[in-house]
């Protein structure tokens, strides 16, 4: 008979049990998905652009631009889209579904808790803590109140905001040529093919040729995925 942990719910063979084979790559599979998951975790970047607003009236917190997670761990990100969320009791958590590893831009949601979830795969945005919301951030939001929260990129000088896009959309398998959806500063283009990075302009897999514009190396082949980040 199998046992758990009490904590995380790793399973374990029971006292005495001398088949216990099964039981233990179990244990090893899921302490590996745990380990990566926290190991993921501790590099996480939370980005966006959106103005947060809060409503107690409605419990309704709500966002008007999309979130970005920065996977540094695969180079990947996740995306979730501008919505809301109901937060309607004091401890109620906004929680995102990572799901792990992710090659490229994987878009994910948002759902509410009570308590974190006993999986690899939910981190926690915020919490309603009496009528406020607190961030991961340590940043708070009283009743009515609008602001962003986690602070766009900017550069130096000017500013400038980073923009990613997937171009996935763009790979026939004969196709060298990409264009971007806005005109990127010089130098500042970044390209990931299946999450990896592909290194710099001329330095690496690909020449910027124009301001919305670079060539490949090769053509990617169908079923490969391409996304792209720069400056604009």
């Amino acid at each position: 008979m199998t046992q758990e942990t009490q904590r995380v719910k790793l399973p374990f063979p029971e006292f005495g049990r001398t088949n216990w084979t099964q039981e233990w790559l179990q244990f090893m599979n899921q302490l590996d998905t745990m380990l990566f998951a926290h190991r993921e975790d501790r590099n996480l970047i939370v980005a966006s652009k959106a103005a947060f607003s809060w409503d107690l009236g409605t419990h309704l917190l709500s966002w008007d631009d999309p979130i970005y997670v920065l996977g540094a761990q695969t180079g990947g990100r996740w995306k979730v889209p501008a919505g809301s969320i109901s937060l309607d009791h004091d401890g109620a958590l906004a929680i995102m579904d990572l799901s792990r590893a992710p090659s490229g831009e994987v878009e994910v949601s948002i759902t509410d808790a009570d308590v974190c979830q006993q999986t690899n795969a939910g981190v926690v945005l915020c919490e309603r803590f009496d009528t406020w919301i607190i961030f991961r951030t340590g940043h708070s939001l009283g009743d009515g109140q609008t602001r962003e929260i986690f602070n766009p990129f900017v550069g130096p000088g000017p500013t400038h905001s980073h923009f990613g896009e997937d171009l996935t959309g763009q790979i026939d398998g004969f196709n060298m040529n990409f264009i971007t959806t806005h005109n990127y500063q010089p130098n500042s283009l970044r390209v990931f093919l299946n999450g990896v990075h592909q290194g710099f302009d001329g330095g690496g897999q690909f020449i910027e040729t124009g301001v919305d514009t670079f060539t490949f190396a090769y053509a990617p082949g169908i079923g490969e995925k391409m996304f792209v980040e720069y400056i604009i």
